[in-house]
């Protein structure tokens, strides 16, 4: 199965979610990530960083289940 490149037209979610995503995890000390709204290597390991010290299986990508865990933290929605 091939996995989606960084950055690539692959990703489910769209810019601007990728973008809070990556807000909500550099605000909360999950790597060195800057708010561009591309998944690039940073924002692949900022969230395999999130979902192992949550106890969810570690993939790298933004999923439903990482948005609903990232509100549950932050208080405020990610879209």
């Amino acid at each position: 199965m091939a996995q989606p490149r960084a950055g690539g037209a692959a990703s489910a979610a769209g810019a601007s979610q990728i973008k809070a995503v990556q807000r909500a995890l550099a605000d909360y000390g999950y790597g060195q990530v800057r708010p561009t709204g591309a998944h690039d290597k940073a924002t692949h390991d900022a969230i395999a960083s999130f979902e192992e010290a949550r106890r969810m299986p570690v993939t790298g990508q933004v999923s439903d289940r990482l948005v609903r865990e990232l509100v549950a933290l932050t208080g405020r929605p990610i879209e």
